[in-house]
């Protein structure tokens, strides 16, 4: 529920704990919960740090799906931090070794990220293409938040084509599905959401935004899901 100051403390008492019992793999498993809670709190150089410690270990002990989880996250820090080929490098890396697996939540987690690389290169037919597949493996093993974040992602893309109305709808449905779960914008994320809600707003007005954010707030995620990827 975005209480990011909490779990730190709580991880970092468990990471004390898994290194001075010698545990490579709790250590391992408690430098990704900690670099995932730095990421999602804006801290990139520390979650890098942790990440890229984590690999390490998981390297030595051949654990691929940890592997795998570990890449993407080095792929979106990369990606905050504007190295796009870079970020494209660690998470098609990841995806190759997710699909492996058959992770198909890490599938549409990969997924994801790359689609959101596409958007910030502006390639917005590749991004939809991206995002849409993520959207789909999200819908599929039922996996709500992913689901929301696919779909904010897929408001801008739709609101570069020129499709405001449709953005505000996809966006108010992704704020429905995360209201279901009680999940919040994490906290990275927030001026950026927050900013296009106001730019939004203003290009179609209040009263229309309202209106049609809450069309979107109403829609069951097969039917955002359809919406989205016009189905």
């Amino acid at each position: 529920l975005g209480k990011y100051a909490t779990a730190s403390k709580y991880l970092e008492e468990a990471l004390m704990i898994w290194r001075t019992g010698g545990d490579k793999h709790g250590t391992a498993r408690a430098l990704i919960s900690f670099a995932w809670v730095a990421l999602r709190s804006g801290s990139y150089p520390l979650a890098r740090a942790r990440l890229e410690k984590a690999l390490a270990i998981s390297r030595e002990l051949g654990d691929t799906r940890s592997i795998g989880f570990e890449l993407a996250g080095l792929g979106e820090v990369a990606l905050r931090q504007g190295n796009y080929r870079v970020a494209t490098q660690l998470v098609e890396e990841s995806l190759e070794l997710r699909r492996g697996l058959g992770n198909k939540w890490g599938i549409g987690v990969s997924l994801g990220i790359l689609g959101w690389i596409a958007m910030r290169e502006e390639n917005w037919d590749r991004a939809m293409a991206l995002l849409g597949e993520s959207l789909e493996v999200r819908q599929e093993i039922g996996d709500l938040s992913g689901s929301a974040w696919c779909l904010e992602r897929l408001a801008a893309v739709v609101e570069a084509r020129g499709q405001t109305e449709k953005a505000v709808r996809l966006l108010g449905a992704g704020s429905g599905l995360r209201a279901s779960i009680r999940s919040v914008i994490d906290p990275s994320d927030t001026p950026a959401y927050e900013s296009k809600i106001r730019s939004w707003r203003a290009r179609l007005g209040k009263e229309q935004f309202v209106a049609t954010w809450d069309e979107g707030r109403a829609l069951t995620l097969e039917q955002a899901v359809d919406y989205a990827l016009e189905r």
